[in-house]
């Protein structure tokens, strides 16, 4: 049977409104099992995946956020207000986070080879985390990849005691809304050829 790709990736959506639903832990692990199988940078594989279905501990997380959110420029914070919010009703997260293991090992040819070890990991984790976005889709799941958490990593890394850097944050739960198709730029405006 073939899989019409593209498809897939037009129709997906994302997803910040979530049923009262609980997912259940096999869906999990394969919507992660979809990460763990993008391509990254010598195969190193840098990425880690914290799963957070306590309701008490993703409130605390929310919480963090809309208190550290004051510090923040005007229209960040108002971002960061609604990332909060949907956190809150978010059955599930999965925290995301870079083990490093690409800039320990360039870590020894100087400070250029840091900074491109730092993209690989970049690239990496970001294939995961599409990999992880369009397989939750195809299981009627659905997801939101939050970079706004981004700001406050280190509070966050330390409230949840972990080690590494922290990559994203992404809600997963069964969709409680069909978001409307959103306008995509034309071939034409993001395309050059050198012939």
């Amino acid at each position: 049977m073939k899989i019409d790709i593209l498809a897939l990736i037009k129709a997906r959506r994302t997803i910040r409104k979530y049923k009262d639903k609980k997912v259940p832990r096999e869906m999990i692990e394969k919507v992660i099992d979809a990460g763990r199988w993008a391509p990254s940078a010598h195969n190193l594989q840098p990425w880690k995946f914290v799963v957070i279905e306590n309701k008490d501990v993703i409130n605390k997380i929310a919480d963090l956020l809309e208190k550290e959110a004051r510090n923040l420029f005007s229209g960040f914070n108002v971002v960061m207000k609604d990332t909060v919010e949907n956190l809150r009703n978010a059955p599930i997260l999965l925290v995301v986070y870079s083990n490093g293991v690409i800039s320990k090992k360039f870590d020894r040819f100087g400070p250029v080879y840091k900074k491109i070890a730092n993209m690989y990991e970049v690239q990496s984790i970001a294939a995961a985390i599409e990999n992880m976005l369009l397989y939750s889709y195809s299981l009627n799941l659905g997801m939101t990849w939050y970079g706004m958490p981004l700001f406050f990593s280190k509070k966050i890394t330390k409230f949840l005691k972990q080690s590494g850097k922290l990559s994203a944050i992404l809600s997963l739960g069964y969709p409680d809304e069909v978001p409307a198709v959103t306008r995509r730029k034309e071939l034409t405006e993001i395309t050059e050829y050198v012939i």
